[in-house]
């Protein structure tokens, strides 16, 4: 909640209130009230859990939950931010948005629990560079499934700007 859903629903409320759709914007943010008291409950729990001597259990729970939190994430905001946001109204890339609200902010409450980063650290960054990507490929292949007409592609100044965002 902290990390992810709280920031996911101020970035698509801020998003959709760019792009003049003020009626998503208004439930989303309404959402994400009750979110923020969501992501109260984290901290004291796992500060809780390691008062008490299970620092490995708290440690258990927090690698399984940012790995959970983060596939889930990837798949509903990396696609939308940078594939499905028309471009003149993309203000970052999803790369950019997770380095400066996530991962700093993971980082800090890590270390201010007394918690070590996830295994997976090096991973999960690497993945920042490619896995939504992939999703949205996925989307497209099986778009039969989906609720919504997902776009096929991305124009040459599409591709620009990704390039752009993720070299290479």
């Amino acid at each position: 909640e902290t990390g992810f859903t709280n920031m996911q629903f101020l970035g698509l409320a801020a998003d959709a209130a760019d792009a003049g759709d003020y009626t998503f914007s208004s439930l989303i943010s309404s959402i994400q009230t009750d979110e923020s008291r969501h992501a109260q409950q984290g901290g004291p729990a796992l500060q809780v859990l390691i008062a008490n001597g299970k620092k490995e259990e708290a440690q258990k729970k927090v690698d399984i939950a940012i790995w959970r939190a983060w596939r889930l994430f990837a798949v509903l905001t990396g696609p939308t931010m940078d594939y499905y946001t028309p471009l003149e109204h993309r203000q970052q890339s999803f790369k950019e948005f997770m380095y400066e609200w996530i991962i700093g902010q993971f980082e800090r409450a890590l270390i201010d629990l007394g918690l070590d980063k996830p295994w997976y650290w090096d991973l999960f960054l690497k993945d920042i560079d490619e896995l939504h990507h992939s999703y949205h490929m996925g989307v497209w292949y099986w778009r039969t499934t989906a609720w919504w007409n997902p776009a096929a592609g991305v124009t040459p100044e599409e591709r620009d700007w990704l390039e752009e965002k993720y070299p290479g």
